[in-house]
């Protein structure tokens, strides 16, 4: 054997060994600082993406607990139990203790699955010398081992109360008070409104407290928005929903622009919390100069884009005045024409008596009309409407197929009448429809006219004849006075049957008193027209009995009977008190 060419062949092999092995370290090098990068480049997205404070495990077994700080966690400190609720304040510490218990035995959490979504509550906790609010969030539970892994995300935008100082902060929402009388008051007359609704995915149940969920969401919204001229309130505490009023001065193109941020915004804390799976969510906005002075008809034209934007999944929609001008006009004509079609008019009734020497006779029924309408809140408001769609004659109907026949058939005695309140404008028309309606001339109808109505008509002529007409035809003509003598020429004081008034006397009314002595006056000028006179509202007992010494005689009031839908006796006791007052 050559034993040159064999050291050759040695030493060459020796320097490809070498070699080989320093690139091998510098593989493994680039490979662990690559990962290493991976680790660190990943573990600042994931706290970037969650903004969580700390992590905890918590061993309720062995009142343990495991702290890991969301800047380093490769490092932890170990406290008991006790140390970790000692971060709270004195008013919660129970609550987050019994919140932990009550959550470790839950069916759906039953068995460890990391990172599963979080369970929720809010507590406050000291930082320095101040406490701040956070959100606790449990994103596992392993039930054999009575383990909690529990992540805190602070609340950086919430404002809280400084437990120590007692210190009053900035209110992040409002009672609904306190809201409505600054918007009607003008405070947000140049801004901007909105509305924000959430609504739970179908088959999926929520496991969460959606107060807290809407307070998440709000810490989120203060993050990007003008904090000093925004305020949030709920309009319905019991539903998912958040409204929001920004007083700063926008345009159209700036509420839109503002739309799709707080979509975007309510997306990303969403998504940090793990609720894309349970919930989809919608907004609508406008500007405050294009809604309503009022705030529940602003509030009412912005969600009435919600229901529409869930089925067509929108993200958020503009409200736009003259967009919606004929939509409006069109849900007032379709719920005017569902109140007639399904008679959503109810007619209450109330007892008018007669105190007559020791006894207490029945006069008659006053009677008052309520529409079953969210819509319409009264019947004057439903007449305006049926002026509008020239429907007048419909609600006119209506209104006297509800209280003739109840009455007729439940009335105590033949020759009581029944009150129906009318416009005098609407008298005509009521003629017209009264041939339509059973048992209408045995009803002994009086139909109760406003004084008002005739302060701005330049020919009473006319309206004495067409009282005449109405009388004429079988009928009576009542007429209501509220505020004392009207100027109003004798001619109508004596076309009429009957007098209603209204003498706004206090509760404790004296014979000395200066509404009595104002409401006196009065009283002298109708009692010369020898008609019988009632008094609609008297408000206390010795109201009555100072009215009934005076010579009145007839009354109908809430303390003698409340409204109802059925004709109803009068209460003995009642009745026994009006007897007294002839004593």
């Amino acid at each position: 054997m050559n034993t040159h060419y064999f050291a050759i062949d040695v030493s060459s092999f020796t320097v490809f060994f070498i070699v080989l092995v320093i690139l091998l370290v510098f593989v493994l090098f680039i490979t662990i600082f690559s990962f290493k990068f991976s680790i660190k480049r990943n573990k600042k997205k994931y706290l970037e993406e969650h903004n969580s404070s700390f992590y905890y495990v918590i061993n309720l077994r062995n009142q343990k607990v495991l702290k890991y700080n969301s800047r380093d966690l490769g490092s932890y400190k170990n406290e008991t139990f006790v140390d970790f609720l000692s971060q709270f304040s004195s008013e919660e510490q129970n609550n987050v203790k019994n919140w932990l218990i009550e959550n470790l035995n839950r069916e759906d959490f039953d068995s460890f699955q990391p990172y599963a979504v979080g369970l929720f509550t809010f507590a406050d906790v000291k930082i320095n010398t101040l406490y701040k609010k956070i959100a606790l969030k449990i994103v596992a539970i392993d039930s054999n081992d009575e383990l909690i892994f529990l992540e805190t995300h602070k609340l950086s935008h919430f404002p809280t109360n400084d437990y120590k100082a007692k210190k009053r902060v900035k209110k992040i929402s409002y009672e609904l008070s306190e809201i409505k009388k600054s918007y009607e008051d003008g405070f947000f007359a140049k801004g901007s409104s909105y509305v924000i609704s959430f609504q739970k995915k179908e088959s999926v149940e929520s496991i969460f407290n959606e107060t807290y969920v809407k307070l998440l969401i709000i810490d989120g919204l203060y993050s990007i928005l003008d904090k000093n001229n925004i305020s949030f309130y709920f309009k319905n505490p019991n539903k998912f929903e958040i409204g929001l009023l920004d007083k700063n001065f926008v345009t159209i193109a700036q509420t839109k622009a503002n739309l799709k941020t707080i979509y975007k915004k309510i997306n990303e804390t969403m998504e940090g919390f793990g609720l894309l799976n349970f919930y989809k969510y919608t907004v609508v906005g406008g500007v405050v100069s294009d809604l309503s002075h009022s705030f529940d008809t602003m509030y009412n034209s912005l969600y009435q884009y919600i229901g529409d934007n869930f089925d067509r999944n929108l993200e958020c929609t503009l409200y736009r005045k003259e967009e919606n001008l004929n939509n409006a006009l069109d849900n007032v004509k379709n719920e005017f024409h569902s109140v007639i079609s399904r008679r959503g008019i109810e007619a209450n009734f109330r007892s008018i008596i007669q105190i007559k020497e020791d006894r207490i006779l029945n006069y008659g029924y006053f009677v008052d009309f309520k529409v079953k309408s969210n819509m319409f809140k009264n019947i004057e408001m439903l007449k305006k409407a049926g002026k509008q769609f020239n429907q007048c004659k419909g609600i006119l109907s209506l209104c006297m197929k509800e209280c003739v026949p109840p009455y007729y058939n439940a009335r105590e005695n033949y020759f009581s009448k029944l009150i129906i309140p009318i416009n005098y404008g609407e008298l005509d028309a009521t003629l017209d429809q009264a041939t339509r309606i059973t048992h209408l001339k045995e009803s002994h109808i009086v139909f109760l006219l406003d004084i008002n109505e005739f302060l701005d008509l330049e020919d009473l002529n006319i309206a004495y004849e067409t009282i005449k007409k109405v009388q004429l035809k079988g009928y009576e003509v009542g007429l209501l006075i509220r505020e004392g003598e009207f100027q109003i020429k004798k001619e109508l004081y004596e076309s009429i049957d009957m007098f209603f008034v209204d003498c706004e006397l206090e509760e404790n009314v004296k014979a000395d008193s200066k509404t009595f002595i104002s409401a006196h006056a009065l009283l002298e000028k109708l009692v010369s027209y020898k008609k019988p006179i009632i008094e609609i509202n008297a408000r206390s007992f010795s109201e009555i009995e100072l009215l009934y010494r005076s010579g009145i005689q007839y009354f109908s009031s809430n303390i003698i009977q409340d409204f109802s839908p059925m004709i109803t006796p009068l209460d003995k006791k009642t009745t026994k008190k009006l007897i007294n007052i002839t004593k």
